[in-house]
């Protein structure tokens, strides 16, 4: 299927633009593993193609000759929300999971599949680490960790849970100490793991373990002001890492930017919806849709269209409930390309 749907994109940019052509275009793929499903479907678009994708692994394989995305020109963006609880606004409107008080549970939270194979365990998947394990289901990394600190009571990681009338399911379980928990593994799947939108909408500071892969937004954001990178190696300090960013008072302020983050990775919330209304938890609506012009206008160096900068300035220097939103989350080439609008807007 996968090659069928490649020769097709290829006929189509053939017969649109007989060939190469020299501006930008937009590329958009909607699968699990984006452009990278099939090698080919990213090597037919156009050279000046900008792929936008939920998923940003370079490469799927150690012996691919092109990458399947392109990190110098593509864009990946957030996937929607898929869980019932959604951003988790209707349930929390006062943010108190974005409060370092109400972490009093476990250090580091994962529950999902692990998909480990032998080679990728234990010590031989660091030796292996470069040509196999990081090209395999999560990277190799959801099996390493859930084997490699299966003793660690610091940390809860696919535990078995029994479900309780008091309790409730299993599901239900998993949310409520997750909700508690400090750092939420976040390492991928086969494609995009939407346990990094969840876990942020949560309040839960993503743990990333990638190699060779580029994350949501990453073009515009500070990924070291919310998240924990611990790729190859790192992962056997996680313990002492997460613990060390929590007692020099870096964990308190993660969470604050996390709160902002949830912002700009929510796609459209509505008003509209009778069990899980979220639209006023939002300082802007839709924030994932503005940063994904936003990062077009980067890439294409197009100046900011103003009703994105209206929107974003008003998330990032406007902010109610983080003044220096706009100095902690943005990554400094992005600031700067917004902050003149903002300081237009201000007069």
């Amino acid at each position: 299927m996968a090659q069928i749907y490649a020769s097709r994109v290829e006929k189509y940019v053939n017969d649109k633009f007989m060939g190469d052509i020299s501006f930008s275009t937009i590329w958009f793929n909607a699968q699990d593993r984006g452009f990278c499903t099939s090698q080919k479907s990213r090597d037919a678009l156009p050279s000046s193609a900008i792929g936008i994708t939920q998923y940003g692994q370079w490469r799927v394989h150690p012996n691919d000759e092109t990458p399947c995305f392109r990190s110098e020109i593509d864009i990946v963006v957030p996937s929607s929300v898929s869980s019932r609880g959604g951003y988790y606004g209707a349930q929390d409107p006062e943010f108190k999971r974005f409060d370092e008080k109400t972490k009093d549970g476990f250090l580091l939270f994962f529950a999902g599949s692990e998909k480990s194979r032998p080679e990728c365990l234990g010590e031989e998947f660091f030796k292996n680490l470069e040509n196999n394990c990081m090209y395999s289901y999560g990277g190799g990394a959801r099996g390493w960790i859930v084997d490699w600190f299966k003793d660690e009571e610091r940390f809860w990681l696919n535990r078995k849970l029994t479900r309780s009338m008091e309790k409730g399911d299993a599901e239900h379980q998993a949310e409520a100490i997750r909700m508690r928990s400090k750092f939420c593994l976040s390492s991928g799947g086969n494609g995009f793991d939407q346990r990094f939108i969840d876990g942020i909408s949560r309040g839960c500071v993503p743990v990333l373990t990638q190699l060779n892969t580029s994350h949501p937004f990453e073009i515009l954001l500070n990924y070291e002001s919310f998240t924990i990178r611990a790729p190859g190696e790192m992962m056997r300090d996680l313990p002492e890492v997460l613990e060390d960013t929590v007692s020099s008072g870096k964990y308190a302020k993660m969470l604050l930017n996390l709160r902002v983050v949830r912002e700009a990775i929510a796609w459209n919330v509505t008003n509209g919806r009778e069990e899980n209304d979220e639209y006023d938890t939002f300082t802007v609506n839709n924030g994932a849709y503005y940063h994904t012009l936003a990062a077009i206008a980067l890439r294409t160096k197009k100046k900011l269209p103003e009703s994105v900068a209206e929107k974003l300035c008003k998330l990032y220097f406007e902010n109610e409930y983080h003044e220096n939103a706009w100095k902690d989350v943005l990554n400094e080439e992005f600031r700067r390309v917004l902050e003149p609008s903002c300081e237009k807007q201000s007069r």
